[in-house]
């Protein structure tokens, strides 16, 4: 039995040596090798050496190519603008945005106390300004029983406090006992006060024209200096030297609006011009222009920021003589804010 099993190995190791004989391709022949397709030879050749029969094989049908990008090709996106817009219902009904609270759109939303569109508005009881610039709000100052008391004429010339060596001055100034309201003007500064340098020899010209009628001259430096003219106006003609020159009326109306033009004229000694108001405040004057001082009596019917003008809110509206933030007596201004005591 063993020499039959062996002889049998021998024979099943030529028939495997047969094999890989028959199914031996030269490469260096250049036949085309397509090994897929030779698969069913092969096992053809295999089965005909082993004496058995060859197994049913279909050929691999021949595929066409991919056509594949190429690598490094660039991927373009296709245009959308062809593509119509597509709009998606959306379930329930449509519902109003309101717009964003706005002042002075004309609506008075929440937080507003008011609302008048284009016609809200800022009416201060008085304003300083000049051509081409915005008008500045100012309110009177009240230090002295009167106008005269607060200019304080002597060694010819006055003593306000506020004088300066080649400054001008305009002073809107109310009496805190009779109320009498009144504007002043002052240039220079008296050496007598001790300062240096000493006021150099000056010469100005102011005319005051739409003066309200019942106004009148309070004080002078001399009589000839400071007068009324016939058409109402006031005129002033300072020359001075180491001194003040100026004058104040007084009396003008708070129950009715009015507006005074101030036209200086600088013929040397002058350098700056300025609005002195309540507590010393001041507003900066261009030299060379003419100013307004304006007075008016009927509040805004709604303020720009959407507010109400109110009496004890710090802003001297239209119709106000003083507003010192609150509503209490005794304090300078009255609870009404109408007088000043």
């Amino acid at each position: 039995m063993r020499r039959g099993l062996a002889l049998l190995i021998v024979v099943a190791s030529g028939l495997a040596c047969g094999a890989r004989t028959s199914l031996h391709v030269d490469l260096d022949a250049g036949e085309d090798v397509a090994p897929a397709r030779d698969a069913a030879s092969r096992i053809d050749v295999a089965a005909a050496d082993l004496g058995v029969d060859a197994p049913d094989v279909t050929p691999l049908p021949d595929l066409p190519p991919l056509d594949l990008p190429a690598p490094d090709r660039p991927v373009v996106d296709a245009p959308t603008s062809d593509v119509p817009a597509v709009d998606v219902p959306i379930d329930g009904p449509a519902v109003d945005i309101p717009p964003l609270p706005v002042c002075g759109d004309g609506r008075r939303d929440p937080g507003e106390e008011c609302d008048l569109g284009a016609g809200n508005d800022d009416v201060w009881a008085f304003t300083s300004q000049q051509v081409g610039r915005p008008a500045v709000p100012i309110a009177p100052l009240s230090r002295g029983a009167s106008a005269v008391t607060f200019y304080d004429y002597r060694s010819a010339s006055a003593h306000t406090g506020f004088e300066a060596v080649n400054l001008a001055q305009l002073i809107l100034h109310a009496a805190p006992a009779s109320e009498a309201l009144a504007l002043v003007f002052i240039a220079g500064r008296d050496a007598s006060d001790g300062v240096t340098p000493v006021q150099p020899s000056s010469d100005v010209r102011v005319t005051f024209s739409g003066v309200p009628e019942g106004a009148r001259l309070a004080v002078s430096d001399d009589a000839d200096e400071f007068t009324r003219r016939a058409d109402g106006s006031f005129f002033g003609r300072w020359s001075f030297s180491q001194n003040t020159d100026g004058g104040a009326f007084d009396l003008l109306p708070w129950d009715r609006p009015w507006r005074v033009l101030v036209e200086p004229t600088w013929l040397g000694g002058v350098s700056t011009f300025r609005v002195v108001h309540a507590g010393g405040a001041t507003v900066p004057l261009v030299l060379r222009d003419a100013v307004a001082i304006e007075h008016r009596v009927t509040p805004a019917a709604c303020r720009r920021d959407c507010t109400l003008p109110r009496c004890g809110d710090g802003r001297l509206d239209a119709g106000e003589h003083c507003d010192d933030g609150n509503t209490r007596d005794g304090d300078a201004c009255s609870a009404d804010c109408r007088d000043l005591r």
